[in-house]
This record gives C-alpha cells, sequence and structure tokens, in this order.
C-alpha cells in the first residue's frame, strides 16, 4: 500500500526520520533502526486515496503533513513508528515537536481550512485521552479530519462533514458521547467517495484500526 504514486509510508517515515534527525541530535541517536517497519497503514495513505489527484506539490505536503502530527499524537499516547525513547517527558516534548513540524508543513499550503481542522483535531484527542474515554474515538475523529482534508484538496469539502465532525465534539464536550457518533459520520463519508476508490479506503482503514488497536500503549509505561 502506498502513500503516493511511487512513495510507500516506510519511504514518507524515512524522509521524516531524516528532516528530524538533521534538526537535533537528540533524534538522531533515538531513531529506530528502520523507522515505520511493520507499520499497516497511514492516515496519509487515506487521504491520498481520497483525494485522488489533487496536484503532487499539495499532495506531499498533506502526506507529510498528515504524518508528523499523527507521530506527535503517538508520542503522546501510543507507541512511536521513529523514536526509541520510553521516557515520558522525552515523548511529550517530542511530540509537541511533530505537532508543529507538520503543522509548519500545512500552513505553507496558506489554507486556514486545514489548519483550523488539524488544530481541532489535536484538541479532540487530548479530550479524549485526558478524559479517559474510549481511545477508538481518537482514531475515528482521525478518519473523519482526514477524509475532509481530502474532500477539502478535491475541490470543497461537504459542509455537512465539517458540521457533522463539530457537532462531535460539542457532544464530547457536553459529556454525551454517544451523540458523538463519530464512526457513524465516518462510514457516511466514505459512502460519498468515488466507488473506485472505495474498496481501497476500506482496507486501508482496517490496517490503521488493526495496526493501532486502542489496547497499544505508550512504551515504557
Amino acid at each position: 500500500m502506498s502513500s503516493g504514486p511511487g512513495v510507500s509510508l516506510p519511504e514518507t517515515l524515512g524522509a521524516i526520520s531524516r528532516e528530524i534527525a538533521a534538526d537535533s541530535p537528540l533524534f538522531a541517536e533515538d531513531l529506530t533502526a528502520t523507522p515505520g517497519d511493520g507499520v499497516g497503514a497511514g492516515y496519509s495513505e487515506l487521504f491520498t486515496v481520497a483525494a485522488g489527484d489533487c496536484g503532487a506539490v499539495r499532495a506531499n505536503r498533506y502526506r507529510f503533513a498528515l504524518e508528523y502530527i499523527f507521530e506527535g499524537y503517538l508520542l503522546h499516547y501510543g507507541s512511536s513508528r521513529l523514536l526509541r525513547s520510553g521516557r515520558r517527558d522525552f515523548r511529550l516534548l517530542a511530540g509537541d515537536y511533530m505537532y508543529a513540524r507538520g503543522l509548519d508543513r500545512m500552513a505553507a499550503l496558506e489554507d486556514i481550512f486545514c489548519i483550523k481542522m488539524l488544530s481541532r483535531l489535536i484538541e479532540f484527542c487530548s479530550f479524549v485521552h485526558c478524559e479517559g474515554l474510549e481511545p477508538r474515538l481518537a482514531l475515528d475523529a482521525w478518519s473523519v479530519v482526514t477524509l475532509c482534508l481530502a474532500g477539502h484538496a478535491r475541490g470543497g469539502c461537504d459542509s455537512s462533514w465539517r458540521d457533522g465532525f463539530e457537532s462531535c465534539r460539542r457532544a464530547l464536550w457536553e459529556g454525551d458521547p454517544e451523540r458523538a457518533s463519530l464512526s457513524g459520520l465516518r462510514d457516511l463519508m466514505l459512502a460519498d467517495i468515488d466507488p473506485g476508490r472505495h474498496k481501497k479506503t476500506g482496507v486501508i482503514l482496517t490496517n490503521i484500526y488493526a495496526d493501532l488497536h486502542q489496547e497499544r500503549r505508550p512504551d515504557g509505561d
């Protein structure tokens, strides 16, 4: 499964690992030997298939931004694909760095919609984990926001998708997780994708959810 024409997810993660190693000797010393080895799928793959042809330069920005930010999420709440350290303080700082790197990549597109969606996603995931809610909610949010970005890149995100995500966020803030049906919204969005790409997105999501099962916990905890 590739995250873009001729670009595999391990290659994307390898490029990210080289960038962060150049930024800090601490990262260079802590890198895994094979970044991304054994990872089944990533959200950049979901974006690429769902977005179709949105231009190579734009697709590349999205691809790296999503994987940087998702790596930040994993450093805070899961198992890093790039770094070995089990020290919580190091993971938290590294995660913040990945978030900033990813948002910086997206900012280069000068696209306020994307920045807002990704910022709200980061906030949402933080709330889910800090409140001890079902971790799958965070993965559902990642799926929904990635599909929103893909729709936006194609030329226009359906406003009902964006509004649906906002409605789920509000329901969660109000302490009503039953109304925060992100999985239902995700499935509606997938059903709206071109049939030629629908099967591929389903396979990618199956791999993501299998690889990032909610029982996976931060290394060293």
